[in-house]
């Protein structure tokens, strides 16, 4: 669930060498040209539409010293993943307003571009030229330390992440440390093998107040089996057995120590007040010689255990279900429909969800399961119960 908030207009400065560059006022005619062509015109269509285009080039050959208008010009491109354009665009508001949108471009290309050696130039750039400040709900700090996160240079994410939260909590207390703050510090602390501070800072987390939804991939029961525990959950194990056998046990440790991943997660969550829910769900099975001679998966020998998989939930006493909620372990499901499933559960609507497809749903209506090239689950693997 996204939750928007109104960008936090707070800025602290440190002195630099270069002298920044004056936000460039509006004129009188400035704004006029602003008030024709954005608020009685381009404001008036969707930014997708071409008469939000013609409306904006309009003003733009009325006056092109506008920053405004050039941003507006690169906002929509954005938008439709059409970055170089867009950046392109945006260079121009940034060359006649630098102050005001070098940091915005620096964002930009964190977040939607992905480019994040140049996300990193400007944003510290910026931070040189003018000290640090705001963009969205995050300080300039916060985006630095996501960039170099996703260039794998873990210790200078960790020193700008820290700088971001320190800074908020000298400034405000707490409380007021955004919850993705400390969470790419403990993805910083976990990288740099830290991993007690990484556990305490998801901890923090957890416990912050606001609604919130955390996604976690596990490591999961993937071949190869003894890759996936640690020596200490080594439980299944027999000296002299056969390869089969050797296969089985590392297989069974694995989903030992997943199962125990689990376990600590809803562990953790039962300790926090709160409307509280976990949905844990798997992308496939394996086959472990179950039908056929063979391990992992196979698409040329299909066999039942690869698409079989577990599903299920657990709730905090205090979790309110929907008022349609009916739960029936023998439904014919598919995870196609975890997104219907988890929005109806978390009472999350969009024009685009079908609550039939809810597996948690009183509605919930069968549908046919068909798996691999068209194969149909039911009655391909059980075709003696027709």
């Amino acid at each position: 669930m996204k939750k928007h908030l109104l960008p936090i207009l707070l800025c602290f400065f440190i002195s630099c060498n270069k002298k920044p560059t004056q936000e460039k006022p509006i004129g009188k005619n400035q704004d006029e040209i602003l008030n024709t062509y954005l608020k009685n015109g381009a404001w008036k269509h969707h930014y997708t539409t071409k008469e939000w285009d013609e409306w904006i080039n309009k003003g733009l050959k009325q006056d092109s010293t506008i920053a405004y208008l050039w941003q507006q010009r690169a906002m929509p491109l954005w938008k439709q993943k059409k970055y170089q354009l867009a950046i392109s665009y945006f260079d121009k508001a940034v060359a006649l307003d630098r102050k005001k949108w070098l940091s915005r471009l620096g964002f930009l290309k964190c977040i939607f571009a992905k480019d994040y050696n140049a996300a990193l130039k400007d944003l510290t750039t910026y931070k040189q030229e003018f000290g640090s400040t705001y963009e969205q709900d995050h300080s300039l700090e916060f985006y630095i330390g996501l960039c170099y996160l996703q260039l794998n240079h873990y210790d200078k994410a960790l020193v700008n992440l820290q700088e971001s939260v320190n800074y908020e909590i000298d400034q405000h207390g707490e409380n007021w440390v955004h919850y993705l703050d400390r969470f790419y510090l403990a993805i910083a602390f976990y990288e740099l093998g830290e991993y007690k501070k990484a556990i305490l800072e998801f901890d923090k987390v957890l416990k912050q107040n606001g609604k919130k939804v955390i996604f976690i991939r596990l490591l999961g029961t993937h071949f190869d089996y003894k890759n996936r525990y640690p020596f200490d959950f080594n439980k299944f194990s027999k000296i002299g057995g056969s390869f089969k056998t050797e296969i089985k046990n590392q297989y069974d440790n694995a989903v030992f120590y997943n199962d125990f991943i689990v376990y600590s997660i809803i562990k953790k969550l039962k300790g926090i007040k709160g409307n509280n829910a976990l949905l844990y769900t798997s992308d496939h099975g394996e086959n472990v010689f179950d039908d056929g001679d063979f391990f992992g998966r196979n698409e040329a020998n299909l066999t039942k255990s690869m698409f079989e998989i577990p599903f299920f939930i657990w709730t905090s006493d205090s979790f309110e279900l929907p008022k349609d909620f009916q739960f029936d372990s023998n439904r014919k499901f598919m995870t196609d429909h975890t997104y219907e499933s988890l929005g109806h559960l978390l009472g999350v609507k969009h024009k685009d969800m079908d609550f039939n497809k809810s597996i948690f749903s009183k509605s919930f209506k069968e549908r046919e399961r068909n798996v691999v090239n068209g194969v149909n689950f039911d009655t391909h693997f059980f075709k003696s119960n027709e």
